[in-house]
């Protein structure tokens, strides 16, 4: 019976340099540091907040009813109303739900403030 030829693998060819070794490293251990992070604040708080106000916002918040769970996220950008002193903001909110009977599909508004001395007045949905 006729042996196979023994494979060989060049040990230099396969391994990381001790560069790129501590890189991964230190991405893998920071991504997992904010996983982490962020499951214990949506833990305790409920939601994570980035940025506040018209100029642009950022949610994420926590889904826990009888018979949804999963997680809401929203973007708030600002968009040009055409109109002196007025500022209108598109929202859009998305689901990420594991646990739910419904389907729910992103939605998006849009609407619009007048700034002025006494703070915002609602201008209503913004122009097309």
């Amino acid at each position: 019976m006729a042996e196979s030829p023994a494979r060989t693998v060049d040990a230099e060819a396969t391994r990381l340099s001790p560069r790129a070794g501590c890189a991964l490293s230190l991405a893998l251990g920071l991504a997992a540091a904010c996983l982490v992070s962020t499951v214990l604040i949506l833990g305790l708080r409920g939601e994570i907040v980035l940025g506040k106000g018209i100029a642009g916002e950022n949610r994420i918040w926590w889904i826990h009813t009888e018979s949804e769970e999963g997680l809401g996220v929203s973007r708030v950008r600002p968009v040009d109303s055409r109109q002196a002193g007025v500022q209108c903001e598109i929202t859009r909110i998305d689901f990420l739900l594991w646990r739910s009977q419904d389907r729910f599909e992103a939605v998006e508004t849009c609407e619009c403030y007048r700034l002025g001395p006494e703070g915002m007045a609602d201008e209503g949905s913004c122009p097309p």
